[in-house]
């Protein structure tokens, strides 16, 4: 290997959480001419390469992950972001694989998920992940329920800020980058086969709780300062129509009682808490 090549693997180390021979290895995986422009074909080609348990009918999932990394159909990437998004697919800290499967819904990658890019990605994935008939049900109406709770602004797409609000409450809808690498053994969370629902949380504690409440901290954290956020983002809104009551402003929707109760029970306590305290 020539020593750009080895500086540039020493470069990507230092902000991904990959190895340098680690890095070395996925650039075997790539070859030398499609380095600077990986399509979806060659980065599908590679990741199997990588994972020798990813098959074809995982290329769902790929494509989605493909398109999350930066590609698509008009524009491919280079190996810098191919490794990059690969450290957070793989090693990233919970905060990061969340800012990942938010890309992933993000299909026309304006920074916002609308209700129908959210079901159509969804369950799509869901057909290939699992084979639970009940799971389509409940996708929509977990879907129903973030958007009825946490489309703050009532313009019919969730900002980050708001999926990540509505993921605390529905870990279902953030779980498939999780439940792909436990598939293939390449979680270092592991979880169950198809992440519980709310209600089957409260209902049945697993042996791993604790550990799976240390993963989920630092959402925790940031949950209270999101709620302030929404709680701000609402009385904005009324402000705006309080101030603009003698003009017309058809864009603006009003939502009466904010701010509102949340239509299913919250599934962690400090949300609870936070909601109340507003």
């Amino acid at each position: 290997m020539g020593q750009t090549k080895s500086k540039e693997n020493n470069t990507l180390s230092r902000k991904t959480h990959f190895s340098t021979k680690e890095i070395n290895d996925l650039r075997q995986n790539v070859k030398e001419e499609d380095q600077n422009n990986i399509t979806e074909n060659v980065f599908k080609d590679s990741v199997k390469q990588y994972v020798p348990t990813v098959s074809m009918t995982d290329d769902v999932f790929l494509q989605r992950l493909y398109c999350a990394f930066g590609g698509d159909e008009q524009q491919s990437i280079d190996f810098s972001k191919f490794v990059d998004g690969l450290s957070v697919f793989m090693r990233g800290t919970p905060e990061e694989k969340l800012k990942l499967s938010f890309k992933l819904y993000d299909v026309d990658k304006d920074g916002f998920i609308s209700k129908n890019e959210l079901e159509h990605v969804m369950l799509q994935l869901s057909r290939m992940l699992s084979d639970e008939e009940n799971e389509t049900e409940e996708i929509q109406r977990a879907i129903d329920c973030m958007f009825e709770d946490f489309d703050v602004d009532c313009d019919g797409k969730l900002s980050f800020e708001e999926y990540k609000l509505s993921a605390m409450k529905e870990p279902l809808i953030a779980d498939f980058v999780e439940r792909f690498l436990d598939l293939h053994n390449l979680s270092n969370n592991p979880k169950p086969s198809r992440p519980t629902s709310v209600r089957s949380r409260q209902s049945s504690r697993s042996i791993n709780v604790a550990q799976q409440q240390q993963n989920r901290l630092s959402y925790r954290l940031s949950q209270a300062e999101l709620l302030d956020y929404s709680h701000q983002q609402q009385q904005q809104k009324l402000n705006s129509l309080s101030s603009s009551s003698n003009s017309s402003s058809p864009s603006i929707k009003k939502r009466p009682n904010l701010p509102h109760r949340l239509s299913r029970g919250t599934s962690m306590t400090s949300l609870d808490a936070a909601m109340t305290s507003m």
